[in-house]
């Protein structure tokens, strides 16, 4: 069942009813991939942001057999949100512990230009 409403992309009921991001300049949504596409529950929470516009987005998804239409969908969500969207990144269920697939992720968020322990002159 939830398969089908992650298909359908509809959004489940989550608390908090909406979630303030002014004090974030850079947001990451991760979902695991159902039915080829993010879950409701990240659906509803991408929905409820409040004073997200203009913020920097990005977005990564885990699968057990491919990312489906997760790197569209999370784009037209963040932007439909007037956020800007800085990148899709996706990892299979055999690549958990993949250093390629871990550099992958490494280099969306510097690409967004987060301070990361790797990022000389951040942390």
């Amino acid at each position: 069942m939830q398969c089908k409403r992650a298909h359908s992309e509809d959004k489940a009921p989550i608390e908090p009813s909406s979630i303030d991001m002014s004090g974030y300049d850079l947001l990451m949504f991760g979902s695991p991939v159902w039915a080829f596409k993010p879950t409701p529950a990240i659906h509803a929470a991408i929905a409820l942001l409040k004073r997200c516009e203009g913020k920097k987005a990005g977005a990564f998804s885990t699968h057990g057999g491919g990312p489906g239409q997760a790197g569209e969908v999370f784009r037209r969500w963040i932007e439909s949100r007037d956020m800007k969207f800085v990148g899709f990144a996706d990892v299979a269920m055999k690549d958990i512990e993949n250093e390629a697939k871990t550099r992958e992720l490494i280099a969306l968020i510097k690409k967004a230009g987060i301070p990361t322990e790797t990022n000389p002159g951040f942390f």
